[in-house]
């Protein structure tokens, strides 16, 4: 296989609650020191692009993200999102780390 294969999961977001979420690297592998982490969200057919987050921490074994309810409250349920991650070593590829979709609560 040529490429990564990227983690699908789903955030699930709730009226009124801020998003508090870290994601850790498969168990062996680990996130070099200055590596990025973005989380990106998009309407459901890619068209749009809703919003975009850099992680507020990122270590050898994941990236956290911490986004208030306010910013969140225009990400319909079906959005798309999808978690870049940025080595700091040339080339500097972009690589989908976690893609998926947003659900809604509340």
């Amino acid at each position: 296989m040529i490429g990564n294969v990227a983690i699908v999961d789903r955030i699930n977001l709730i009226q009124g609650q801020d998003l508090a979420h870290r994601w850790d690297v498969p168990a062996g592998d680990t996130l070099p020191a200055g590596t990025t982490v973005t989380l990106y969200m998009y309407s459901h057919n890619f068209s749009e692009t809703l919003g975009i987050w850099p992680s507020i921490d990122v270590d050898t074994s994941g990236a956290s993200f911490f986004i208030e309810a306010d910013d969140l409250e225009p990400i319909p349920a079906g959005a798309r999102f999808r978690v870049y991650v940025v080595y700091p070593d040339a080339p500097k590829p972009r690589l989908v780390w976690i893609l998926g979709t947003v659900s809604r609560q509340g």
